[in-house]
């Protein structure tokens, strides 16, 4: 007769036991994710890119960019060292989706002018290392086709050599910032693009 009582008390036993590892369980889910809350957070270099990114387009809507700041793209330009130029299609695609989000890799950018060079530009093209592209701009060209798409680049403050992909415009790359006629479409010439000695 007490056989029933001992099942019953074999089943709290194990309800117990099984209710304490859950209990367990938990608790160490819990410790995992406050001790990585701990850790120092991992910034890649498109992250640190996308700090403060806004999205400047000029009045035609010709020329779309990405700037650390909310202004005008004739100011943009003015304060900014400028090159544009133009890519085949399989080598842009390879910039705005790199296989190494963390390496600098060399294209080749033909018909490429800038607007900080003066008379020193390179009508057949140049080499050029370009970094990770950042995520705003990614979003920017996901829309776009890019084989009607001329990329702009902004050069690195701190080393010249290096180009950061930073938008696109619907105009052609050679001769560009030598052209005193107002864009088609837009209020302005490309010589007004050229860079300006003022407080960067």
């Amino acid at each position: 007769m007490k056989l029933p009582n001992r099942i019953t008390s074999i089943q709290n036993y194990y309800r117990i036991v099984y209710t304490l590892a859950l209990l367990s369980l938990a608790i160490s889910f819990l410790l995992m994710f406050s001790n990585a809350a701990l850790l120092p957070r991992k910034v890649d270099a498109q992250s640190i890119q996308d700090i403060s990114s806004f999205l400047i387009k000029s009045p035609g809507d010709t020329i779309n960019v990405i700037s650390d700041q909310d202004e005008s793209i004739e100011k943009f330009f003015q304060r900014s060292f400028i090159m544009v130029g133009n890519l085949v299609d399989l080598d842009l695609k390879r910039i705005i989706n790199p296989l190494d989000v963390n390496k600098k890799s060399k294209f080749y950018v033909s018909y490429s002018y800038s607007n900080y060079e003066g008379n020193l530009q390179h009508a057949y093209g140049r080499t050029a290392k370009i970094s990770p592209t950042a995520n705003s701009v990614k979003k920017l060209f996901s829309h776009r086709k890019l084989s009607l798409t001329t990329p702009i680049f902004e050069v690195d403050e701190e080393n010249l050599d290096i180009y950061h992909l930073i938008g696109f415009m619907q105009h052609d790359s050679a001769g560009f910032f030598s052209s005193s006629i107002s864009l088609c479409m837009e209020n302005f010439s490309p010589q007004n693009l050229l860079y300006s000695n003022i407080e960067r």
